[in-house]
């Protein structure tokens, strides 16, 4: 399968942000990304909205997904480790069913590589959705020491994963409605309103009990 079928379109200047944020990655350093915008200035459309750009293929801290690495560079040899380490956890599962927990360290042993690979592994891996609970890093670095994969959902996905050519057909079979950031804000806007109002609602009911308690009291 091929990037062209994912449907995904990028103009010039969305390629080059992509780019710049790969090498970023492979680098393993976190950009700042309004320092970014301006040192590529001169090669971006006025435009160019980073914090618009397609949620698949970057997140919004500007770290690239398995996706995202995939559009840039689908020839890189990280993208063989990925299916390596999806395998192994999948063959683990199978032979270990109680585990929950998952290490970089140990699995690069096992497929004979550095840990720091599996480590950003981990992190492209969690990128995709769906096959991990959670992970943990005291790095700083992008990537993860540590994966969580303590769900039903997550599990069943590694013990029916066939290559990475199921994973891109993900985002082409099923597409996800696009969220703005404006959407976000908004939500959460209102979810801290509902909050407040719940909150002073409770609160007042308190001084409500406590008052009446006082007059029986009397």
């Amino acid at each position: 399968m091929d990037t062209k079928s994912l449907g995904i379109k990028l103009n010039k200047s969305q390629k080059l942000w992509l780019s710049e944020l790969v090498k970023f990655y492979f680098k393993r350093e976190k950009p700042d990304l309004i320092t970014l915008r301006i040192v590529l200035n001169d090669n971006l459309e006025e435009s160019f909205d980073y914090r618009k750009f397609d949620y698949r293929l970057v997140r919004s801290d500007g770290i690239p997904t398995l996706l995202g690495i995939w559009y840039d560079h689908p020839n890189n040899s990280i993208l063989n480790y990925v299916d390596k380490v999806i395998i192994n956890i999948r063959d683990t599962l199978k032979r270990m069913p109680t585990i929950k927990r998952l290490e970089a360290k140990t699995i690069a042993e096992k497929i004979n590589t550095k840990p720091e690979i599996v480590e950003m592994c981990f992190d492209l891996i969690f990128s995709i959705g769906g096959f991990a609970s959670s992970g943990s890093s005291s790095s700083g670095k992008p990537g993860f020491e540590v994966l969580e994969i303590d769900n039903i959902d997550v599990v069943t996905n590694y013990l029916f994963y066939k290559d990475l050519d199921s994973i891109w057909k993900r985002f082409t079979e099923k597409p996800i409605k696009k969220i703005r950031i404006d959407e976000i804000i908004s939500s959460n806007t209102q979810y801290q309103a509902s909050k407040e109002t719940i909150s002073n609602t409770e609160r007042q009911n308190f001084n409500f009990r406590r008052k009446r308690n006082r007059c029986l009291s009397v």
